[in-house]
């Protein structure tokens, strides 16, 4: 990605394939039966993932952003803000693997979706932290201090403590102009915020029935780990 010029956020989903996770749930799984351990999958993305890990026993989870948004969040060529606040690993699959995750989560007799639970891997960032104008330390502080997301606030925010026309990340030593360029999207973290939309997003978009409410926030999770 870095030889061929790739900057734009865009091109985050394809440095994490379906493939990838795939191929990492069949491992993981294959490890599980050969040392006949109980396994579980963190942040499932795709109807193929799901189906792998429960061909192998595993019980999984699914983060609330994978079920509700797909690739066209960040996907856009003329949008880098938007692209660039919906940026996250695993990324944001297609449209279809969204329904179909969906799919079993509404469907308590498909197999796959018996012990699911969701989650949501809440990981926010303001758009200076975003785009660097903030330092690690700032995005670590900050980080703990608000709860805005960068996925639903599209705003740059009180930007008067950064006033710098250029910056350069401490991480990589990638200097980039405040004023005319964005950073390379392999230089910005990644993530989006969640625990303040799981509940509501689950009750508004998922339509489920009571039960199988409380199952999919609470008690599968519960029973998985032993509470």
């Amino acid at each position: 990605v870095k030889s061929k010029g790739l900057s734009h956020p865009k091109h985050h989903c394809g440095c994490h394939p379906a493939i990838g996770e795939e191929l990492a749930i069949h491992a993981f799984g294959t490890i599980a039966q050969h040392t006949d351990c109980d396994g579980h999958i963190v942040h499932i993305s795709t109807d193929r993932g799901s189906t792998i890990a429960h061909e192998y026993g595993c019980t999984w989870e699914v983060c609330l952003h994978h079920l509700l948004l797909d690739e066209s969040r960040s996907s856009g060529e003329d949008d880098f803000i938007r692209s660039a606040c919906h940026s996250m690993s695993p990324p944001l699959r297609p449209l279809s693997d969204a329904l179909h995750l969906k799919g079993i989560l509404c469907n308590p007799s498909d197999p796959r979706g018996k012990d699911v639970f969701v989650v949501t891997d809440h990981c926010p960032f303001t758009h200076p932290q975003r785009f660097g104008k903030a330092t690690r330390a700032k995005r670590l502080s900050r980080a703990y201090s608000t709860i805005i997301s960068s996925s639903s606030r599209c705003h740059l925010g009180d930007e008067s403590s950064h006033t710098d026309s250029s910056h350069t990340d401490s991480d990589t030593g990638v200097v980039w102009s405040a004023d005319t360029d964005h950073p390379p999207f392999y230089t910005m973290p990644g993530g989006v915020g969640g625990i303040q939309y799981r509940f509501i997003g689950i009750y508004s978009f998922l339509h489920l029935n009571p039960a199988r409410f409380v199952d999919v926030v609470s008690s599968n999770a519960a029973k998985r780990y032993g509470l």
